[in-house]
């Protein structure tokens, strides 16, 4: 019976289909599905296939699901679906489900089937497996986490999606964003205030993608004030500022202008750590220097770097860009390293030069003595 079902899918190919599949499933080098292959078939005619064969054996279903073809995957998962509708079946239905994880393996997989397989056999049973999905390396696992919940925000169940959702609120995918911002919209249209609590604790993490999805049905007027309050993209930059002059000046501007929505956090170097780096001591202290950071309106928070251990300070602030300046030198060889051990991914960036050879500290101090 396999080998007819192949035939039937084979029979149901279409090119031109195909190709426009190959382009919005992003299965280009380097993008989410990369390497998935598409032989271009109406989602009409896999229903109608996996309706045909539902008795398919889980044998045979592997191997479908076990296929290159996402289309035959696909078939495999909808033939799924169709066998968990039997109540003796629902056990052995998800036992084979959560074994196979690894062949569910794009998006349209994982709405397909998660909430109709997954989510359903758990509406009355512990969910620990969901918990433990969201808490993984694997896109596609956590992308099961929380669309599952699906199934249980029909039943009026709404906890395990804000929990999930809390838990996800650092992911740095966009299909993990869109996901979760498309169960807590779900949770709004059950109860509005819920989702307002939810966001209100935690608008200053989510990412933006998420948030406007979540807030997709709000009256137009709540919809604004919730967008006025989405996260802002914290930048952090890094010096002595010993005095202040227009190259500071405009590396706060080139920073500042890294993000549309930033928030700049600027570190300013500890007395002793000058000493150690630049063999002299600075002219103003760092408290001095502080005070006079904080005049000016593109800075939104400064703070002082540390003494003996300079990465504690980063993870405090949790900075989504680290700005260096052009010729920064210190502490910047295992930056990355160092910050990814810790489990913080931001982006680092050179900011450009600006007249250094004129604006440069140590000139200007030189001009002062002539």
């Amino acid at each position: 019976m396999i080998k007819e079902v192949f035939k039937k899918i084979t029979k149901c190919k279409n090119p031109k289909r195909a190709e426009s599949s190959r382009w919005f499933f992003k299965t280009g080098p380097g993008q989410y599905g990369e390497g998935d292959i598409f032989i271009g078939i109406k989602s009409a005619d896999m229903r109608s296939i996996a309706k045909k064969y539902k008795d398919l054996k889980l044998s045979d279903i592997q191997k479908l699901l076990k296929s290159k073809i996402h289309e035959e995957r696909q078939v495999a998962l909808l033939i799924l679906i169709e066998q968990f509708k039997i109540q003796e079946n629902q056990k052995k239905i998800v036992k084979f489900y959560l074994k196979n994880t690894n062949y569910i393996n794009n998006w349209d997989l994982v709405d397909l089937s998660a909430p109709k397989i997954l989510g359903d056999y758990l509406i009355d049973k512990p969910k620990d497996i969901l918990y433990k999905f969201a808490k993984s390396d694997n896109l596609w696992k956590k992308r099961i986490a929380v669309i599952s919940t699906y199934a249980f925000i029909r039943k009026n169940q709404l906890k395990d999606t804000l929990r999930i959702s809390e838990i996800l609120l650092k992911d740095k995918h966009d299909l993990i964003h869109k996901a979760t911002g498309w169960m807590l919209r779900e949770v709004g249209k059950k109860d509005m205030k819920i989702l307002r609590k939810f966001l209100d604790k935690n608008i200053s993490k989510m990412p933006r993608t998420m948030l406007r999805y979540a807030i997709e049905k709000f009256p137009e007027n709540i919809r604004l004030k919730y967008l006025k309050k989405e996260k802002q993209i914290k930048i952090m930059v890094f010096g002595t500022f010993d005095g202040f002059h227009k190259g500071h000046l405009n590396f706060f501007k080139q920073a500042k202008k890294l993000a549309k929505n930033s928030f700049l956090i600027v570190s300013v170097a500890r007395d002793k750590n000058v000493k150690i780096i630049k063999k002299n001591i600075p002219f103003l202290n760092e408290r001095k220097r502080m005070a006079l950071i904080r005049k000016y309106v593109l800075i939104d928070k400064v703070v002082l770097s540390g003494i003996n251990n300079y990465i504690l300070h980063i993870i405090k602030e949790t900075p989504d860009i680290i700005a260096l300046g052009y010729d920064q030198k210190h502490y910047v060889k295992n930056l990355k390293k160092d910050l990814k051990d810790k489990g913080l991914f931001p982006k680092i960036v050179r900011l450009k030069p600006y007249k250094e050879k004129v604006l440069k500290n140590r000139l200007l101090n030189k001009r002062k003595k002539v």
